[in-house]
């Protein structure tokens, strides 16, 4: 056992019993009528229990009285109405007592059972993540104050070369076992769609087997980006942390979201398993390219719009959209992007603590908090942060930029913005001006929603027609802020008790102590080619702001009315 006290690290030679544990949407048939009913289903250290939807799981039920005895798959279909088939599995207690359960995902259904199967015997011996993973200790991905992230390889290393195997050669045969395969990994499944999705944003949907195949080389190994959350830390943030693993589970699979693989509970932490994208920070990698033109920004804005689209299709706001929290699968400048960091969604119109970061948070958040932390968010408020990403990516700078956060913080509550300086967006299209004031409507009513945005003609548009100028002006910027000089910092912060704080994000990367909280770019990444960075990294902390910015803060939080410690700072490379 691990002595209290100890760092992260010391889990190498300390290791602690850990638990898994799985929230998902799960299927039954009524006793009498058989009718089908769906439920929200949660299993954890407290035993396995079910709501009518994630909202209400304070008033959740258990299943069965008594403890789970065994999972065991059902491999005889049944159709579900509509013909919809449905994959079950029958969950046993000690007791004797059983229930039938369904999941219309096979690969979904099998996890259940492993991670039921796999409880059950953490419960009569005790695992450790050691038994699961050989885990990189010594060069973590990410440090901060209240997490760190080690990267890891799965045991099961035949069974994972072996999917890996089957899933190339399913492209290779442009076969009906591509899908198969994909679906397995999470690589390019849309659940809403049902189908591949193309990875050069969607334009046709046809063309996702054929983009599948272009980037067979970005296929998922055995590898994954473990984030371990200190003890302190979720001791103190414990509600935030139990929201992350609830509403990350309910996003579940899409091509641009970084898919989480399993959670596991020790006596005093939380691991989060997640897949490992090797290309590193989006920002990093156009700060490196030297072609960037409106197609990428086309590129990059359906696929961030389509991750947000299907959050929104969940009852998800993300809430902190911002180009720290995107990252690349693969480190191919093209590669598809993955949208990162849960810890700050909520589910809509659900009583939160409202956050995001100061230059991309819509300004109702900042006019109206109190309404805000009792109503909860609506979609609106990731629309406006997309239109802030796109005015970043065409740019380099955000329509709010300003030398200090007072004012930053006064340009947004006032939604004060225009397309300057000049000489930068002559060049620019008006379509993807339309675009961005599409988004940046000060009405959160008037904003459009992601799927009407994807529709825009400026993102429909076929690749061959978008401007090929070079966008020299966003690229001066990203090569100042986030080259090989440094990484961009934009700390977020959270109402709390009345009162804005930063999260515990920012600390720089290789600095001794543990973690960070929230999971930045940092927390799902490896670093990238040619002495960049790692990441963004997102989850850093107070501890890493200069003095004259915990000043600057403080006096713009005599502004707002709140205490506001958010800011922005220079973080090194990993290894420098």
């Amino acid at each position: 056992m691990a002595p209290k006290g100890r760092s992260v690290k010391a889990l190498k030679d300390y290791p602690e019993p850990v638990h898994p544990a799985r929230h998902s949407v799960l299927w039954r048939q009524s006793a009498f009528l058989k009718n089908w009913e769906s439920r929200w289903y949660c299993l954890d250290r407290s035993g396995f229990v079910y709501a009518h939807s994630p909202q209400g799981m304070l008033l959740c039920k258990p299943v069965f009285s008594g403890k789970i005895k065994e999972a065991i798959a059902d491999d005889k279909l049944v159709h579900k109405d509509g013909g919809v088939m449905m994959w079950g599995f029958v969950v046993k207690s000690d007791g004797g007592s059983f229930v039938h359960l369904y999941s219309d995902d096979k690969f979904l259904r099998d996890e259940w059972v492993a991670t039921m199967n796999s409880s059950v015997r953490s419960y009569r011996h005790d695992q450790f993540l050691s038994d699961r993973y050989n885990i990189d200790y010594n060069q973590p991905l990410g440090t901060g104050l209240f997490a760190v992230v080690l990267r890891a390889e799965e045991r099961s290393t035949k069974a994972s070369s072996m999917t890996r195997e089957l899933c190339r050669r399913g492209v290779e045969c442009g076969t009906g076992l591509a899908r198969l395969a994909a679906n397995f990994w999470g690589v390019q499944r849309s659940r809403d769609k049902g189908q591949l999705a193309a990875t050069e944003g969607g334009y046709e949907e046809e063309e996702g087997p054929r983009d599948m195949g272009r980037h067979s080389a970005w296929l998922p190994d055995a590898g994954v980006a473990i984030k371990v959350i200190k003890a302190e830390a979720y001791r103190e943030y414990k509600d935030l942390v139990e929201r992350e693993i609830m509403v990350w589970h309910a996003v579940g699979v899409h091509p641009h979201i970084v898919k989480l693989k399993e959670v596991l509970y020790s006596e005093a932490r939380v691991y989060f398993v997640a897949e490992l994208c090797d290309g590193g920070n989006l920002m990093a990698s156009l700060a490196n390219s030297s072609n960037y033109c409106e197609r990428d920004v086309a590129r990059i804005l359906r696929q961030l719009l389509d991750a947000v689209r299907h959050c929104h299709a969940q009852g998800i706001s993300h809430s902190d959209l911002k180009p720290e929290n995107i990252v690349l699968l693969g480190r191919s400048p093209e590669s598809p992007i993955k949208l990162i960091d849960f810890s700050l969604t909520s589910f809509f119109h659900t009583a939160t603590e409202p956050g995001g970061t100061p230059e991309f948070v819509a300004p109702e958040l900042l006019l109206q908090p109190e309404q805000y932390a009792e109503d909860g968010c609506g979609p609106s408020i990731d629309i406006w942060a997309v239109g802030v990403i796109a005015y970043f990516l065409l740019s380099g700078k955000t329509p709010f930029h300003a030398s200090s956060m007072e004012r930053i913080i006064e340009l947004v509550k006032a939604g004060q913005w225009t397309f300057s300086p000049h000489h930068v967006w002559q060049g620019i299209s008006d379509g993807a001006k339309d675009l961005i004031s599409c988004c940046l409507q000060l009405n959160p009513n008037h904003r459009p929603s992601a799927a009407a945005l994807l529709e825009h003609p400026w993102l429909r548009a076929h690749p061959t027609q978008h401007r090929t100028l070079l966008l020299n002006d966003a690229l001066h910027e990203f090569r100042a802020q986030y080259g090989n000089q440094g990484s961009m910092l934009r700390t977020s912060w959270i109402r709390r008790s009345g009162v804005l704080r930063t999260m515990p994000l920012g600390q720089p990367p290789g600095l001794s102590g543990e973690t960070g909280m929230t999971g930045g770019a940092a927390a799902w990444t490896t670093p990238s080619s040619a002495g960049l960075p790692c990441s963004s990294q997102a989850m850093a902390g107070g501890a890493a702001l200069p003095m004259d910015h915990r000043q600057l803060t403080a006096r713009a939080a005599h502004d707002t009315g709140s205490s506001c410690r958010g800011s922005v700072a220079a973080a090194r490379p990993v290894g420098h």
